[in-house]
This record gives structure tokens, C-alpha cells and sequence, in this order.
């Protein structure tokens, strides 16, 4: 991975600031595409089903981290 100390972490985290913003369904705590059917939330795919117009924000894609040891539990 590399030695420790020398801005891994730093460097990965700074990326972020470069990233484009992306399009959300404002409100929507999974951030769904509001334009891509497969990668909405169950809530967001029913409202697009039911002909409501969807909210839209621009937000800047946002750094998890996550621990060594995390699992999917």
C-alpha cells in the first residue's frame, strides 16, 4: 500500500475537489440519479412512476471513510 506518513491519505481525500458536482434528487438520503432508473431509491422510482417532478440539486460527491476492519454488517 505504501509506506506510512507519506500523504496517501491526503492525496485521496484532495481528489474530492476535483470531481465534478453531480445531479441529485434533492432530500433523497441515497443521492439518487434522477435520470437513471437503476440507481434510484425505492421512494425516488415510485414519486418518477407516479409522473411527480423530482426536486434536482447540484452537490459536490462527498469522501466516506471507512475504517481497516469495516464489513458490510
Amino acid at each position: 500500500m505504501g509506506d506510512r506518513g507519506t500523504g496517501k491519505s491526503t492525496t485521496v481525500r484532495s481528489l474530492v475537489d476535483l470531481l465534478p458536482e453531480i445531479k441529485v434528487v434533492f432530500g433523497d438520503p441515497y443521492n439518487s440519479d434522477p435520470e437513471d432508473p437503476e440507481v434510484m431509491g425505492i421512494e425516488v422510482r415510485d414519486r418518477v412512476i407516479k409522473g411527480e417532478q423530482l426536486s434536482i440539486v447540484l452537490t459536490k460527491i462527498n469522501m466516506v471513510d471507512l475504517p481497516l476492519g469495516a464489513t458490510e454488517d
